[in-house]
């Protein structure tokens, strides 16, 4: 992936799950971009996914763009999975699902991630 944040790499988009039930067929025609501002000056990259069509991942139910939080600042790597938990148990509106996934990128291991979707405002 080009080091530059703003640079979108069209690209054909497809997840697997060991245990079956949540594997994706590739999507050809996703967008796959860096995102962050302070993060995105750190070793590990966030990015922004975006499929061709709303895509349920991982059993969180279907959007078309997802964030892949890197947690580089973080060395436990648990920070944002807590609170998004944390926030979810007490009700808190609008707090994405998430779940950990290892990415590889061109067959080349980037290291864990914690998947979610992007919150946004839109008229719904």
């Amino acid at each position: 992936m080009n080091s530059d944040k703003d640079n979108r790499a069209v690209a054909t988009l497809s997840m697997s799950d060991p245990t079956g039930p949540y594997s994706i067929a590739p999507q050809t025609g996703g967008e796959f971009k860096g995102r962050g501002n302070y993060t995105w000056g750190l070793a590990k990259k966030p990015y922004q996914i975006k499929f061709p069509a709303s895509t349920d991942v991982l059993g969180m139910g279907a959007s078309k763009t997802w964030i892949l939080l890197a947690n580089q600042a973080d060395a436990s790597l648990m920070r944002n999975k807590l609170a998004f938990d944390f926030a979810d148990a007490i009700g808190l509106a609008y707090t994405p699902a998430s779940r950990w996934v290892d990415v590889r990128i061109n067959g080349k291991y980037q290291g864990n991630y914690l998947i979610a979707e992007k919150v946004e405002v839109k008229k719904n």
